[in-house]
């Protein structure tokens, strides 16, 4: 098994093909792809492929890093669609599967990529200078397992049909689950993957405002809900997903992961209602204890 890591320092993400088509010069060399999307679980179509590739058609230096890790997850009949099977941009793209993922063994950090010759090539090569941590053990497991996974599993033709069906279950509980809570959030309902998110920019005048502070057990009238804007709160330390995090994880015993990690914050100008501290990740891949605590604990 062919593990490879990537470290890479990127230009920020165009939001959109066009926006892609502008950005491209000769100073962008790669395009992150991940479908479906963490954390949004967007799930990419035949159509958007098709915009891509007229766009890297006329730049043959850009190369695609295309991250499949969660391609057993998908939800509501949708299809997986790998960028790499258009024989047009094929030889530029870089497919990452992660086998810990679908075996649901995270913790092994195992999986592979499919590239062209050259570049597996070199990939290989560099993996012996970089990468210490898969051992034969796990790596004989995994390969037995894939082999395994296409027979019959659990009432199931295979086992990637056994975990598609069990995700779909999970997703379709936790979704209903946050779209009963007692917050006024808007649930974006995935379309494939391991978390849903939850846009939470009404609910950020209900957080109490010690929570946006360190010392938020020692804040004075903390109980009390800012009732304004974010933008009014007197000297924050925290954003409001990560406010939000903790009033969740203290006062409800529900833990979810705050977003801005994902974008830039340090452009604090940006038009009122795309401010990337509007949204917080949950994650699907839980025990189905877990998921009934989730709902004992928010669901009164």
């Amino acid at each position: 098994i062919l593990i490879i890591f990537f470290f890479l320092m990127i230009r920020r993400p165009p939001r959109s093909t066009q926006s892609r088509s502008s950005a491209a010069s000769d100073v962008y060399k790669r395009q992150v792809l991940c479908t479906p999307q963490n954390p949004t679980g967007k799930v990419a179509i035949h159509e958007e492929y098709q915009k891509l590739i007229q766009i890297l058609q006329k730049y043959p230096k850009v190369f695609v890093l295309s991250d499949e890790v969660y391609e057993f997850m998908l939800f509501d009949g949708r299809k997986h669609l790998t960028l790499a099977t258009y024989p047009e941009i094929r030889d530029r793209v870089i497919s990452i599967h992660s086998l810990g993922k679908t075996f649901s063994c995270t913790g092994w950090r195992v999986g592979f990529t499919i590239a062209n010759p050259t570049v597996s090539a070199g990939m290989m090569a560099s993996q012996n200078w970089n990468t210490f941590l898969i051992n034969r053990p796990a790596s004989v497991a995994i390969k037995d397992a894939m082999i395994q996974a296409e027979q019959p599993y659990e009432n199931f033709p295979n086992y990637y049909e056994f975990i598609g069906d069990l995700f779909i279950k999970r997703k379709n509980e936790v979704v209903e689950i946050l779209q009963k809570a007692p917050f006024n959030w808007h649930v974006l309902v995935p379309e494939g993957g391991f978390f849903a998110c939850c846009d939470i920019r009404k609910c950020i005048k209900d957080i109490p405002r010690k929570y946006f502070y360190r010392d938020y057990e020692h804040i004075q009238d903390g109980d009390q809900p800012i009732s304004c804007s974010f933008k009014e709160v007197q000297n924050p330390e925290h954003l409001p997903d990560y406010a939000f995090f903790l009033w969740l994880t203290v006062e409800y015993k529900v833990t979810c992961i705050p977003m801005n990690s994902f974008h830039d914050t340090s452009n604090t100008d940006r038009p009122e209602g795309q401010e990337v501290y509007n949204f917080v990740r949950f994650a699907l891949c839980k025990r189905q204890e877990s998921i009934d605590l989730l709902r004992q604990r928010l669901v009164k």
